[in-house]
């Protein structure tokens, strides 16, 4: 017999939005409980709780946003060790700047750190700390966004890509993210045919030889001397394209396609990933 018992508790304890002039200031929290507990041949139970604060400030040209908290969490069977998880989820600036020069219609910053996502979502989609630029023209756009990994929570924010990377996950004293550095750029075209055309392109660099201390597992080049619990550094490339409409009459489609290669101890290739989406709308 098995039975699960589950109870979730949540509490908004703060939210208050203050509006002058034309900026408006939002801070808050949030409070959360789960409790689980399964019966089977052997009993076990899960706990995980979350504090969560945020203040954030807008105006029509300008965003300010931090995000943070702290999680606790345990279960039993899946995961016996306590985790004590703090973390700082969001944490920057964003500008929307119109503009006419150049051709530009509108002009874009973030700066601090924020969510990376390629047009997919098949390849980069995680929180980092970097930089991003955006174009906006009337019938395209350009955007560019660099930033590294290390610095965010391993637990909240993974990046598993090489066994130094899983070694990493599994040590209970490293706390930080893998080092790695990432590009990415977008390019958008409004009407192609009246269709949308995006074209990706970015790469992910391994800089786990820059830190001495986050290098123990790392197998050099040249090394001929079988070590499984270790392994190279992983870099990647990756590019791709993505095309959505209407089809027909209320029917829509999304199709993209992403190749990628990379550099371990050797040259790697993977197959193309596909992704076909067919939707209506009335």
């Amino acid at each position: 017999m098995k039975k699960r018992i589950n109870s979730f508790i949540g509490v908004l304890f703060l939210l208050t939005s203050v509006a002058y002039a034309d900026t408006v200031v939002d801070f808050g929290g949030t409070i959360a409980n789960r409790t689980g507990m399964k019966i089977a041949d052997v009993t076990s139970l899960s706990q995980s709780d979350s504090l969560t604060l945020w203040f954030a400030a807008y105006s029509p040209t300008l965003e300010f946003l931090i995000r943070g908290g702290y999680n606790f969490s345990y279960n039993q069977i899946s995961d016996p060790a306590i985790r004590h998880i703090p973390d700082v989820q969001k944490f920057y600036l964003k500008g929307n700047i119109p503009t006419t020069n150049l051709g530009l219609s509108r002009f874009g910053y973030y700066l601090g750190r924020f969510q990376f996502r390629d047009s997919t979502g098949l390849i980069v989609d995680q929180n980092l700390d970097g930089l991003r630029f955006s174009f906006f023209y009337p019938q395209a756009s350009v955007e560019f966004s660099t930033g590294v990994s290390i610095l965010p929570n391993k637990r909240s924010n993974p990046v598993l890509l090489s066994k130094s990377d899983q070694n990493d996950y599994t040590d209970n004293g490293t706390i930080m993210g893998s080092p790695r550095s990432v590009g990415l750029l977008q390019v958008a075209f409004n009407n192609v045919f009246q269709q949308q055309l995006t074209i990706i392109a970015g790469f992910q660099e391994d800089l786990r030889h820059l830190f001495p201390s986050r290098n123990i597992s790392l197998i050099p080049e040249g090394q001929t001397a079988i070590n499984p619990s270790a392994g190279g550094l992983v870099d990647m490339q990756f590019g791709g394209f993505g095309l959505r409409g209407n089809i027909y009459d209320g029917l829509f489609y999304s199709l993209f396609g992403v190749g990628e290669s990379g550099r371990t101890l050797a040259y790697i290739t993977e197959a193309p990933k596909w992704m076909l989406s067919l939707w209506t709308e009335e």
